[in-house]
């Protein structure tokens, strides 16, 4: 049996010296880097890293009037842009056209409206139907500044919508209303499932325009 070290005599005021492990050797220490080479040695792991696209992964659908005045008025200001991004490449502008023009990139037209686009050829092609919230101004004589705000989710619905109104604006600037016959009794249902019946009076519309309350720039809400 082998025999025990004998145990160093510690006198008083002295401290018990450090065992080290029989079979552990002692690592050697790193030499110590300047702030220089540490920098220097960072960016050279930046550059021979591969670059990752930077996509936007997760889709935000808009799905009740509640839900889009939570927004933010600049995020709902860039919603607004990428519905006109979907209009004008469904009218037939090109995408590079209407993307320049509306001043958003395609990651955030596939954040907002991935459901109104599938891709071909690497390029996004426009479905003929789409379920994206859109909210738009009607005229209401009984609301206080003459329109309300209505959430439609069908497309085909908001240009009926976007149709009507080129027809007001042609009735309050020339006096002709015989085209507003094609809208008697045509209604819009909501996102919420109401049912909107959209106003063909004459009169009604004439006074409407004359206290200023159908003269906006856009039928999209604010």
């Amino acid at each position: 049996m082998p025999k025990r070290p004998k145990r160093r005599k510690v006198h008083k005021g002295q401290k018990q010296p450090t065992r080290r492990h029989p079979t552990r050797p002692r690592r050697p220490r790193k030499p110590a880097r300047s702030k220089t080479v540490r920098k220097r040695a960072a960016k050279s792991r930046q550059r021979s890293a591969p670059r990752r696209r930077i996509v936007c992964s997760t889709s935000t659908r808009i799905r009740s009037l509640s839900q889009y005045f939570r927004m933010r008025a600049a995020t709902r200001d860039r919603y607004k842009r990428v519905l006109q991004v979907v209009s004008d490449i469904r009218a037939g502008k090109s995408e590079t056209d209407a993307l320049r023009e509306a001043g958003v990139s395609r990651d955030v037209v596939r954040q907002f409206a991935a459901g109104a686009f599938r891709k071909r050829a690497g390029r996004l092609v426009v479905r003929p139907h789409d379920h994206l919230l859109r909210v738009l101004y009607v005229p209401d004589e009984t609301a206080p500044d003459g329109k309300r705000e209505i959430a439609i989710t069908d497309s085909e619905q908001a240009t009926t919508v976007s149709n009507y109104w080129h027809v007001v604006y042609r009735y309050l600037r020339t006096g002709d209303g015989r085209a507003l016959a094609a809208f008697r009794g045509v209604t819009i249902v909501t996102a919420s499932g109401q049912r909107v019946t959209l106003v063909t009076d004459l009169k009604v519309l004439r006074r409407l325009g004359n206290a200023g309350t159908l003269s906006f720039e856009t039928i999209y809400s604010r």
